[in-house]
């Protein structure tokens, strides 16, 4: 960037790092690192007897866990209850955990461990194994409240894995998919834009009401462009559903078309005040995005409790478009506080003062501005013909902040896994160990990531940090 008046700003030396590698109690030796690879590798391409020749020579290692993973990974369906729920529970925070849990249970289920999968897989996430978990609870009669696990297995908007077929006829023959179940399920579909599957849902629907299916089947195909017909439709739940996403449809590529078929439709389907709101917030969003002309007429139809701070910026950019100056204040001062200190709106706010006449407070405003070095900092040192403030802020962090949280294990092992070159793993040791960190923990595992010369994660620290001036960081 060229300007003839850029501020003259002292720049302070950042810190300055040396050193590199992870610094734990005992310093990997440069053998352990080769064996380590040799053994990664071997069993990285199915080579057992390498592997397992390797593997013991390791174990004082850090990364031994991860050779453990590896033998467990291939012993899963022959490796006995104890030793790998022991070991899983032994490495709850190591990254491989979650994968290697979710492999062991569906091998469970696989050989039809039912006992097993009951001990072990009720607290499961995977669907595969939930759906697994209430296989085994059938198989050995264990059915007392099994109901609603079913069920909200079921009610979901996509296909389920075949390990549910078994779950799900027993659901149907216990009578548990209701027409009301099976209807929420449609919704859903629809939701997920598996119109197919809604199709197929219908059988699960009385006779009599699966016309509704069929009519929201062919809205959607033909892009909910004919919704006015359901102006012939009872007004009853189903057609409000229909109508109601329909609606929220169309008006993503013609909120012009939306907003009058909703006009039409209001008089007739009763929506309730929420549902009602949810749509006249939609197509007013929708509008502002498309730059519909009638956007401030939509806008002024969503009440003011439904107006949160997306639908009020997208608000504030089709009054810029259009030069609606008092509109741009009038919907800056309607914003959250969050949302209005944000130097984007602050800026727009100053120039709509401008436009206005109301000089002295915009002057004020852009001033104010102005020492910010951002963006918007900079138009408002434009206007104000001043010099930008690009001043970067000298990283805070010491040496032994640094040295600290890289003896910390979960810090230490993604460091080492860098060194024997598995990054896959390291970059997910890594995500792990940042989630837990405040902003000063955030501000020095940045400088961790730089003194290990790794930008990615030091620019991704700082970015959840906020530490958005410290430029030499950011920017190697």
């Amino acid at each position: 960037m060229t300007r003839n008046s850029v501020k003259a700003c002292l720049v302070v030396a950042g810190l300055a790092l040396a050193g590199s590698g992870a610094v734990t109690a005992q310093e990997p030796s440069a053998a352990q690192r080769e064996a380590f690879s040799l053994a990664w590798q071997a069993g990285s391409r199915g080579d057992r007897a390498e592997f397992e020749k390797l593997m013991p020579g390791l174990q004082g290692y850090l990364l031994f866990p991860y050779l453990q993973y590896e033998d467990l990974r291939h012993r899963r369906g022959s490796a006995s209850d104890e030793e790998m729920a022991a070991f899983l529970a032994t490495h709850a925070d190591w990254a491989f955990t979650g994968a290697l849990e979710a492999a062991w249970l569906r091998s469970l289920a696989g050989s039809r461990q039912w006992g097993s999968l009951i001990t072990y897989g009720e607290d499961a996430s995977d669907a595969e194994v939930r759906c697994a978990y209430a296989h085994a609870r059938i198989r050995l009669g264990q059915t007392d409240d099994l109901l609603p696990l079913a069920q909200s297995l079921w009610n979901v908007g996509r296909s389920q894995p075949d390990s549910c077929d078994a779950v799900f006829q027993w659901l149907q023959q216990q009578g548990g998919i209701t027409a009301g179940l099976a209807w929420q399920r449609i919704q859903r579909s629809m939701e997920a834009r598996q119109p197919r599957l809604a199709r197929y849902l219908a059988r699960f629907l009385p006779e009599d009401e699966r016309i509704w299916v069929d009519r929201w089947y062919r809205q959607d195909q033909g892009g909910y462009q004919q919704l006015e017909s359901a102006a012939q439709w009872p007004d009853q739940d189903k057609s409000r559903d229909i109508a109601d996403y329909g609606l929220r449809r169309l008006a993503r590529s013609d909120p012009d078309q939306a907003w009058h078929i909703y006009q039409g439709l209001a008089g007739h389907l009763q929506w309730p005040v929420d549902q009602d709101h949810r749509l006249l917030r939609e197509i007013a969003l929708w509008s502002a995005v498309n730059g519909s002309l009638a956007t401030p007429q939509r806008m002024r139809a969503v009440p003011d409790s439904v107006r949160d701070d997306r639908l009020l910026e997208w608000w504030v950019r089709q009054s810029l478009a259009s030069g609606a100056w008092g509109d741009v204040l009038q919907v800056v001062a309607a914003m959250s506080p969050e949302a209005a200190d944000d130097s984007r709106w602050r800026y727009w706010k100053a120039r709509a003062l401008l436009e206005t006449g109301a000089s002295a407070e915009a002057n004020a405003l852009l001033a104010e501005l102005a020492q910010e070095a951002g963006y918007h900092g900079f138009l408002a040192a434009d206007l104000l013909q001043l010099p930008y403030v690009v001043c970067p802020e000298s990283p805070t962090v010491s040496l032994s902040e640094i040295e600290t949280l890289g003896r910390q294990e979960r810090f230490a092992r993604s460091l080492e896994l860098r060194e024997v070159g598995v990054s896959n793993w390291s970059r997910s040791e890594w995500i792990l160990a940042s989630r837990e960190l405040d902003k000063q923990g955030l501000r020095t595992a940045a400088g961790l990531a730089v003194r290990e010369d790794w930008p990615a994660m030091a620019i991704a620290a700082l970015g959840n940090s906020g530490d958005w001036r410290w430029y030499e960081w950011r920017f190697p």
